[in-house]
């Protein structure tokens, strides 16, 4: 929201940027679509996250 406050669970992803920080706002992709996002190719995650 406009507030930045959290919504809903926290949860844990592996980090295709290297360079997402405490605290920051991402993106994340779930799914077989998050396994994609990392190199090497296919790693077995269910989050990852894609942009910050």
């Amino acid at each position: 929201d406009k507030t930045k406050k959290p919504k809903g669970k926290p949860l844990i992803a592996a980090d295709s940027t290297r360079m997402a920080g405490p605290g920051e706002l991402i993106y994340y992709e779930g799914g077989r679509e998050a396994a994609l996002a990392l190199d090497p190719w296919f790693v077995p995650v269910d989050h990852t996250i894609v942009g910050i």
